[in-house]
């Protein structure tokens, strides 16, 4: 069988490839600047006519009774978090993710169910900065 990299059509395959790899690259960096003022204006636009929603009402915290040493479950994050959407606390992310592990373990471990505590800390706006400074 002969050696494939030896063959001069080989080495011209691997060369359209690379040519063409490096075509695609610099179309797609031109295209994007190109289309920056219009996503940045899109984007504007978009923050003006979203509204700003309240994170969802107390409790931020609570606990699904079982037996034995609970768990404890922190979910930290931004809006999603702090229930930007819900309009109680027991319907945010960490309350369902309690309540659906208490179930999964009381499924499939054919015995009581588990004791979790869980809590939630989130801010619905701003980036991580803001998060951990008011976390600190």
């Amino acid at each position: 069988m002969p050696d494939l990299q030896k063959l001069p059509m080989w080495n011209t395959v691997q060369l359209f490839r690379r040519v063409t790899q490096q075509v695609l690259l610099v179309a797609g960096l031109v295209g994007s600047i190109a289309l920056l003022p219009i996503a940045m204006v899109q984007g504007a636009a978009t923050r003006r006519r979203v509204p700003i929603l309240p994170p969802a009402k107390a409790p931020l915290s609570g606990r699904i009774a079982g037996v034995g040493k609970p768990i404890r479950l922190l979910a930290v994050g931004e809006s999603s978090v702090c229930g930007v959407g819900v309009s109680r606390g027991d319907e945010t992310v960490a309350a369902v993710a309690a309540r659906a592990l208490a179930l999964l373990w009381q499924i499939y471990s054919r015995r009581c169910s588990l004791q979790i505590h869980f809590r939630q800390c989130g801010h619905r706006c701003g980036g991580g900065r803001a998060m951990s400074s008011r976390m600190a």
